[in-house]
């Protein structure tokens, strides 16, 4: 069977695609969340713990549907699944500009968290496992980069939002979010093998039937679901990451509250959060070509090192000591993206990639317990103490429970760098 490189490897435009889907709708949805904290508290005259704690519905239903979404990929078309995704979450955050109560306001977040549970995570992820091998870290970093693209919408959501309103803001994000991204669905494409490819760009005689399945066999690692789910190295990774996303998601939702507590504007505070999504793509990119290059297990427990590291230089940041917030945003946000960027490439590397989806979606639902968490416990502890810092303390409690985690896996020994 003859073979030779594509000049253009369909593969990256898989990536691009889901990168545009992933990084407007974690821009929106999760990164921007924290633009939406203090109109609601002003608007409706709820508490903060009362409104992050939409935050955590929306990290339940991630809980529920990831594993789901990770299955269904494994069957049917991805294609289809992230439209109905895009749709519903563009219909969630429409619905917000109707909302009264509180409890309409957690409804919203049920349809946007099952919207976007479809639309990222675990199919972009799965999809990119499939299309990439060698270059899969680097990869992933390219698509995971888009989260931090996304932060970049922070000051643009914060502006529209005390321009023009609550109820109008979200009709035009709404609409605009279906509207950007609903064309990019056009250009996903399951599997490398119907296209005559293999993984990271080799093409091939014609379609490669089964060709997925004899690349797991031959590292021999895919297992069932119930078999991955009964794994002490699956738990390391899953339990590693809750810890990770409980540490990250705790600050970066309470990021804009926290700095208004020592007398940041808010849309000063808003470019604190882009800045932090534009420092994680640096991580994201630099982590991912550290990732292909030496041991993956190591690599990332670096990067929640540098989160811990940031953490408590925020626990000192004060008014007059404005110039902590550099350092702890560059660690923070070169850390957050540098780990969290390897957490599907080590279940690949672990597991193969016959049960990948499914693989991934528990994994992230395991890790969306700390997404749960993170926001409403540090925002319960500010409001009962008055003090921020001890948030920050117990949260950098949980990013070393993390490190310990993720370093003691025993299935990646430490490699040479490959040459």
């Amino acid at each position: 069977m003859s073979s030779k490189k594509s000049q253009i490897f369909y593969g990256w435009f898989v990536v691009v695609a889901l990168f545009f889907i992933w990084a407007i709708t974690h821009g929106l949805v999760i990164s921007g969340f924290t633009a939406y904290i203090e109109p609601l508290t002003t608007t409706f005259g709820w508490g903060i713990t009362e409104v992050t704690f939409a935050a955590s519905i929306r990290s339940l239903i991630y809980v529920i549907f990831m594993p789901v979404a990770g299955l269904i990929v494994d069957r049917y078309d991805a294609r289809k699944i992230v439209f109905i995704g895009i749709v519903l979450t563009a219909i969630g955050i429409i619905s917000l500009s109707w909302i009264n109560t509180i409890g309409q306001f957690y409804l919203c977040y049920v349809i946007i968290g099952i919207g976007s549970s479809a639309s990222t995570a675990t199919i972009p992820l799965t999809l990119v496992g499939r299309w990439f091998h060698k270059k899969l870290s680097f990869a992933t970093a390219i698509l995971m980069s888009g989260t931090g693209i996304g932060g970049l919408l922070v000051p643009l959501a914060t502006r529209i939002i005390d321009q023009l309103g609550w109820h109008t803001s979200m009709w035009m994000i709404g609409i605009g979010l279906f509207v950007f991204l609903s064309p990019f669905t056009l250009l996903i494409r399951q599997n490398p093998e119907k296209y005559g490819y293999s993984p990271d760009g080799i093409i091939t005689d014609g379609p490669v039937a089964g060709k997925e399945k004899s690349q797991s066999q031959e590292n021999s690692k895919d297992n069932g679901v119930k078999r991955y789910l009964k794994s002490s190295v699956f738990w390391h990774i899953s339990l590693a990451f809750m810890f990770h996303a409980l540490s990250v998601h705790a600050l970066t939702t309470n990021i804009m509250p926290y700095l208004s507590t020592i007398g940041s504007s808010r849309m000063v505070s808003s470019f604190v959060v882009s800045a932090l999504a534009i420092l994680s793509i640096i991580g994201r990119l630099s982590f991912g070509w550290l990732g292909d290059k030496f041991n993956k297990k190591w690599v990332a427990a670096s990067g929640t090192f540098l989160v811990a590291v940031s953490l408590l230089l925020f626990t000192y940041l004060t008014s007059a000591s404005a110039w902590i917030l550099i350092p702890a945003v560059i660690l923070f946000g070169i850390g957050w993206g540098g780990s969290i960027t390897l957490h599907s490439v080590i279940l690949k590397e672990c597991f193969g990639v016959s049960n990948l989806g499914g693989v991934i979606g528990f994994s992230i639902s395991i890790s969306a317990l700390g997404m749960m968490a993170g926001p409403p416990l540090t925002s319960w502890i500010f409001e009962n103490s008055g003090d921020y810092r001890i948030a920050w303390f117990i949260v950098i409690g949980m990013a070393f429970i993390s490190i310990i985690s993720q370093i003691t896996n025993p299935a990646l020994r430490v490699k040479r760098k490959v040459i």
